[in-house]
């Protein structure tokens, strides 16, 4: 089993993914091991909620050029132009959302002894996970 994942998120993309209209995230750097195992991702949102606010299922990952992934899924002009204008030009990795699951009870990072916040993602254990999963729901 691969080891599920924090990432960072601003509050108006998490808030998209669990609407359901944000269906992929995209991300300058590969995570290596999401793309051998099925893992969640929790999500924590940055200031001003600086919360952990729920999880999504991962479901295909892509490392890829934007140009070649638009082969594979369907993406809309507006995401393309934001990727030619943030500075993705290489490589992306695309990771797919599933299931988006948000807590009736957001978790602050600061109240879990030994959670540090990702800049951008950290791997979490297996005890980490179910720490998330049981004080959020």
């Amino acid at each position: 089993m691969g080891k599920d994942i924090l990432l960072s998120f601003k509050n108006e993309f998490a808030s998209l993914i669990y609407q359901g209209v944000k269906k992929w995230e995209l991300r300058k750097s590969r995570i290596n091991q999401l793309t051998k195992f099925k893992t969640k991702a929790f999500i924590y949102e940055v200031a001003p909620k600086k919360q952990v606010t729920g999880y999504f299922n991962i479901g295909k990952s892509i490392w890829t050029t934007y140009h070649h992934v638009n082969n594979l899924i369907d993406l809309d002009d507006q995401t393309i132009n934001y990727l030619k204008s943030h500075g993705f030009n290489k490589k992306v990795f695309f990771i797919e959302i599933i299931g988006p699951i948000e807590f009736r009870i957001p978790i602050k990072i600061n109240d879990l002894p030994g959670f540090k916040i990702p800049q951008s993602f950290r791997y979490l254990t297996l005890s980490e996970s179910n720490i998330l999963i049981n004080n959020g729901m």
